[in-house]
């Protein structure tokens, strides 16, 4: 009989395998990215995120954005709770033949990273590695208890905090496999590069008070709705518009490819995916600290999420960025 191997199995099977016997917070859903606990009046968050050289790392990127990315990787999943990320601790991999500059540049991204988000590197651990692998747990806080993973009810409003797709178009330039639009090569290899993560405007959003759920979109837009309709009970998803970036349009028009493809399924942006309370829409605006907010749908009764295409409904593949299957 043949064994069933990590690549069969998949990201999302191997997670529930752990979901079988990991402990619930009494703040968060089951099927989440992070873990709550509140100490006093403070509702702490922990989750914990990993980047491994050879899966998440293109030739475009230099050591600093390396270390950079790992911070962001991990605070963003802080940021959609609506939470401050405070500390951090850091484990990292390295193989023998890394340079001193390499590590050097390595942790200085680190150190930006941390700055950036802001908060405190607190602990950590080194040891050698066949690759480069940077391990970083974040610890948040509010006086808010943290915004779940879920639609909330029948009616909310759907909506994205950032644009899609071009990071999903930047890393197909960075491969080598596709072409840029004229004047768009430097903004869709940055998404690649330096992905951005949308701290103030998750905080400002948990402080508001608006929102029924939210979720951070590192594996895609498609997969981060269906972890929002698994946490919900007999709700779905009904996109009526996707927020598209100029400069992705442009490059699917002139490398003939698939918009909905890029938008839907290309991951790394970083961007949060948000329920917004449906007697709450007045309160919402078109942009939150800078980044602009896109309405893209609504919650519906039943199941799934559908993107309406003239007129009708058409399902939208439970698929995205997956470890051993991408």
């Amino acid at each position: 009989m043949k064994e069933i191997t990590a690549a069969k199995l998949g990201e999302w099977k191997i997670i529930d395998l752990f979901k079988k016997f990991s402990v619930r917070s009494h703040y968060l859903e089951k099927y989440d990215d992070a873990w709550c606990f509140k100490v006093g009046k403070k509702y702490f968050s922990i989750s914990c995120d990993m980047l491994v050289y050879s899966t998440d790392v293109p030739k475009t990127m230099t050591w600093k954005q390396v270390g950079r990315k790992a911070i962001i990787m991990s605070a963003s999943d802080i940021a959609s709770k609506g939470h401050k990320p405070a500390y951090f601790l850091v484990a990292l991999g390295i193989p023998r033949i890394l340079k001193e500059k390499e590590i050097k540049n390595l942790i200085k991204g680190i150190k930006e990273g941390v700055q950036e988000v802001g908060g405190s590197l607190v602990a950590g651990d080194t040891n050698e590695s066949n690759e480069t692998v940077i391990s970083v747990t974040t610890i948040g806080y509010s006086y808010k208890p943290p915004i779940r993973r879920t639609l909330g009810e029948e009616g909310n409003i759907i909506a994205t905090v950032g644009e899609f797709g071009d990071s999903a178009a930047g890393l197909l330039i960075a491969l080598g496999k596709l072409r840029s639009p004229k004047g768009v090569f430097p903004s869709l290899i940055k998404a690649v590069n330096e992905p951005k993560a949308r701290i103030k405007e998750g905080i400002t959003l948990g402080r508001m008070g608006i929102l029924a759920g939210a979720t951070d979109s590192s594996d895609g837009l498609a997969i981060s709705l269906y972890n929002m309709v698994k946490n919900s009970d007999k709700l779905g998803v009904v996109i009526e518009k996707l927020p598209v970036s100029k400069n992705v349009r442009r490059f699917a028009e002139l490398n003939n490819l698939n918009l909905e493809d890029l938008v839907l399924y290309g991951g790394e942006e970083y961007s949060l995916v948000i329920s917004v309370k449906k007697d709450k829409e007045k309160l919402l605006k078109e942009k939150i600290d800078g980044t602009r907010i896109t309405k893209i749908g609504r919650v519906v009764k039943g199941g799934g999420v559908w993107l309406k295409k003239e007129g009708k409904l058409v399902k939208v593949k439970n698929k995205g960025w997956e470890h051993f299957k991408t």
